[in-house]
């Protein structure tokens, strides 16, 4: 940037920040330098924001701002949340409101609970800002759609979608969830894709 064009913003304030002093410049690609500013924010956080930003009122805050709506957003979930929980046992059982019950992990119950689940076409969701939350891509941190996450059979037990304790949940390939469609009639073993033939000398098991 040339010397007729800069503009020493020491001492101004933009909304939360207050200007300290030059920082150093951002080089970009092709060799430019961004002015930057060291700033001091009134939560007391130092940052660097590009002059630019300041100047066009685009950067106000370190942020705290943001995180301090997020929060508040967050409390006023809770505060409408539907669910009741039993946190007495080994693992957490909620209910939602309906009293539908479902099973999670008691470590994951201050993550969960900011958010209002129901059951919707056999799985355990959420909304949150117009987007739907499934409860077992929540628990294991997992967003990426591609990746396959496959609720594990127990015994000879139908699948449950609404126990979403992390040893019920586990990654899969495309091929592994095609096997794991609903127990067939002639599943004797409990396992899905699993039948054990009436030859039970034999030992064969053939999966299908």
């Amino acid at each position: 940037m040339g010397a007729t064009n800069f503009i020493d913003l020491t001492g101004q304030q933009f909304g939360d920040l207050t200007v300290l002093q030059r920082g150093p410049d951002k080089m970009t690609k092709r060799g430019d330098g961004i002015v930057r500013w060291e700033c001091q924010c009134i939560c007391g956080k130092i940052v660097l924001v590009n002059s630019i930003y300041l100047r066009k009122g685009e950067v106000r805050s370190c942020g705290c701002r943001q995180r301090e709506h997020l929060s508040e957003t967050l409390r006023t979930v809770k505060g409408k949340n539907k669910n009741h929980y039993d946190l007495s046992g080994e693992y957490g059982i909620g209910y939602t409101s309906k009293n539908e019950p479902f099973w999670f992990d008691l470590e994951d119950y201050a993550l969960i609970s900011q958010y209002t689940w129901y059951y919707r076409k056999h799985y355990l969701v959420t909304t949150y800002m117009n987007k739907t939350i499934f409860f077992h891509r929540l628990v294991l941190g997992i967003v990426d759609s591609k990746i396959i996450i496959d609720h594990i059979i127990h015994g000879n037990t139908n699948e449950n979608k609404f126990d979403n304790r992390k040893n019920n949940l586990r990654i899969v390939t495309t091929s592994q969830n095609g096997m794991n469609s609903s127990v067939s009639k002639n599943n004797t073993s409990g396992i899905k894709g699993e039948v054990i033939t009436k030859k039970q000398n034999d030992g064969l098991l053939q999966f299908k």
